[in-house]
């Protein structure tokens, strides 16, 4: 059995069914390299640095049909259980890099743009930034009533659609808890040392092909799922970010999280403004309960990784734990 992953390309120039040749190709090419080293590591626990014709992955590309633009690639979909060193789909593999790769959204934001609909706010009320279970039924609302959707302003739909994609990543990462737990620190951050540039690589499309890229993946042991969103803010913050390559442990104070989607806020000691966190899926479970109790305290110790823009400012940060608070002696 195979699983198709679905690129999806909407506005500009695909509108037409056309690309620019240079961004579609410098696109396939970063991510036939991501799925390829993707399908490497969860086989065997690792990924060569270049691909050569000895470790080449038996991904296909399929012809695309009528639509705004799709690339379409057909990958195996997984090994009889033990043969992988994670017994994980694609889409599960897709999901947890891009779950630490681009950053939530803000729950504000979400909220803000829930509260200009006017049947929105009429079904649930005006949705306040804490109020996940409207903000849940907000979005079911707009799932089921196409009617509705094809009326939202832009704004409107690029929130939407940002969240939805979080939610479909984020349960596909907890379905394959257990199986990415294999995963030890040192290999997350060789897959984000991997996959950030290659990312970031895949988002120069939307210069000028498109105004929006959807990733979306199924087969025949479940339905089609779309874990990547990302319209030209997004691909452009992509694009001019980077991941350290090293864990560091920062002192701060959580002023906001939310537990639904792992986003919220922290002050870090000496800085006046706010900065924005997310705790990847598969570890909110193991970190949530911590973090809600931390909220309450001066001093937590974040075990995270610094994204930064071009002129080397921390941007955001990606938590995947916490270290001990030294006691005072004394």
């Amino acid at each position: 059995m195979e699983e198709e992953i679905v690129f999806h390309f909407d506005g500009a120039l695909s509108s037409d069914h056309k690309m620019n040749f240079y961004e579609a190709a410098r696109f396939q090419y970063a991510a036939a390299r991501l799925l390829v080293k993707l399908d490497q590591f969860r086989k065997r626990g690792r990924f060569t640095d270049k691909v050569t014709v000895r470790s080449n992955q038996e991904i296909f590309l399929k012809p695309h049909g009528d639509g705004s633009f799709d690339i379409f690639a057909l990958a195996p979909l997984m090994a009889m259980a033990g043969d992988y060193f994670v017994n994980v789909t694609m889409q599960n593999m897709l999901a947890y890099v891009f779950d630490r790769v681009i950053g939530k959204s803000s729950d504000s934001d979400v909220a803000n743009s829930l509260n200009e609909v006017r049947q929105i706010v009429d079904a649930v009320g005006r949705i306040n930034d804490n109020d996940s279970e409207n903000m849940s039924r907000a979005l079911s609302i707009i799932q089921h009533d196409q009617a509705l959707k094809q009326g939202l302003t832009a704004n409107v739909i690029e929130n939407y659609e940002r969240r939805i994609a979080e939610l479909e990543r984020s349960r596909s990462v907890a379905a394959k808890a257990d199986e990415l737990s294999k995963i030890s620190s040192e290999q997350e951050q060789k897959l984000l040392s991997m996959s950030a540039p290659l990312a970031s690589e895949m988002a120069k499309v939307l210069r000028r092909s498109a105004t929006s890229l959807e990733i979306r993946t199924r087969s025949p042991v479940y339905l089609e799922s779309k874990i990547v969103y990302l319209n030209r803010e997004m691909a452009s913050e992509i694009e001019s970010a980077t991941v350290d390559e090293r864990m560091r442990v920062v002192s701060c104070d959580i002023i906001q999280y939310n537990k639904e989607t792992g986003w919220g806020k922290a002050r870090i000691a000496d800085e006046q403004k706010p900065l924005s966190f997310s705790v990847p899926s598969d570890m909110k479970s193991m970190l949530q309960g911590a973090l809600l109790n931390y909220m309450n305290k001066e001093i937590v110790l974040l075990q995270c990784y610094m994204v930064r823009d071009k002129v080397n400012t921390v941007t955001r940060m990606i938590v995947v734990g916490l270290a001990p608070v030294p006691t005072k002696i004394g």
